[in-house]
């Protein structure tokens, strides 16, 4: 080029792209294998159990990260990854209970030699016997397990997304409105949803206060129901599992499937505000995590709710509590 160097716009769309090409080339570490664990059971006293599903795992070096954390200096990455990089994990998780079951969001799939249906199959639950998937969101690593070889995964599954992730994804104005380097997200997830159209429902809120998931669920007292976090993708959500007729100290009353409020949660657990290059809103995200984030670790229900996320730590389940700026997490003991 004339004038001898790129311009810093130019630098940054060229670094996210190739981050965006490397994360979809990386697969699954050798040594990881299918696991199914039991991280609740007989939630609120009802006959529901919850299980985390391992799908994959990949390494991210620190050359990965910098393209995954944009406004970090190699100073800040060295120091944040002191080994080099960090590890991490992807899994969906199972409620079921006699007579049903549903999974929170399906792994990568095929794209990253995913394991989430051998795991499935280790809790007990063949594909035909998961009735609903609730997507936190589209991206490939929650949504790519829908299909494989153009063929529905979960053939009698309801699958529930938000009305703007779909506008954002499939087949609404947002899609040509996306900057270029989120499109890439495109096709994933109009390949998932494909095969399985007929059976998308679109979870719509009112004035962004979220609302339910109409689901079969075991006990009068127990509902499903979905809050919009739009700040990492259009139509991110968390869902939420209340037992409203639970009052036995240690009881958990809410089981909270938090998606992608942290992408990387060594770092961002402790430092709240950094975002990623996927969150498509970087302030905002970072400002409703710390917020989210403090209630989950200072809030009144703070020992009855169960947090699960998608990239926190094997099993992705478990509590965070406050220590000085930031925030750590403490899995679930196995309930046996």
């Amino acid at each position: 080029m004339a004038g001898g160097g790129l311009s810093g716009a130019a630098c940054s769309l060229i670094l996210a792209v190739l981050c965006l090409a490397a994360l979809s080339g990386l697969r699954a570490t050798g040594t990881l294998v299918p696991e199914a664990r039991r991280v609740g059971r007989a939630v609120g006293g009802s006959g529901l159990d919850l299980y985390a599903l391992r799908d994959t795992e990949i390494f991210l070096a620190s050359s990965d990260l910098a393209g995954l954390l944009p406004n970090a200096s190699a100073g800040q990455i060295a120091a944040w990854a002191p080994g080099g990089g960090i590890m991490m994990p992807t899994q969906a998780f199972l409620v079921k209970w006699d007579g049903g079951a549903f999974l929170v969001d399906a792994g990568w799939g095929w794209r990253q030699n995913g394991l989430l249906l051998e795991s499935l199959a280790l809790a007990g639950v063949a594909p035909g016997g998961i009735g609903a998937v609730l997507l936190t969101h589209l991206h490939a690593d929650h949504a790519g397990g829908l299909e494989r070889g153009g063929r529905a995964v979960f053939p009698e599954a309801v699958l529930y997304a938000h009305q703007a992730e779909l506008d954002t994804w499939i087949d609404g104005p947002g899609v040509a409105r996306l900057p270029e380097i989120h499109r890439r997200w495109v096709p994933p997830a109009q390949a998932a949803l494909a095969p399985n159209r007929d059976r998308v429902r679109a979870l719509e809120d009112s004035g962004g206060m979220g609302g339910s998931v109409p689901l079969p669920l075991p006990g009068a007292d127990m509902a499903a129901v979905f809050w919009p976090m739009p700040s990492h993708t259009p139509g991110h959500v968390l869902y939420g599992l209340t037992c409203g007729g639970a009052k036995d100290a240690g009881v958990v009353t809410l089981c909270l499937f938090t998606g992608d409020l942290m992408v990387l949660p060594e770092i961002q657990l402790p430092r709240p505000r950094v975002s990623v290059l996927f969150d498509m809103d970087p302030e905002e995200a970072g400002a409703s995590r710390l917020a989210l984030l403090r209630d989950m670790a200072c809030g009144p229900y703070r020992d009855k709710t169960l947090i699960l996320g998608s990239h926190l730590p094997w099993p992705g389940a478990g509590r965070v509590e406050a220590r000085g700026e930031g925030f750590i997490f403490r899995p679930v003991a196995d309930p046996g």
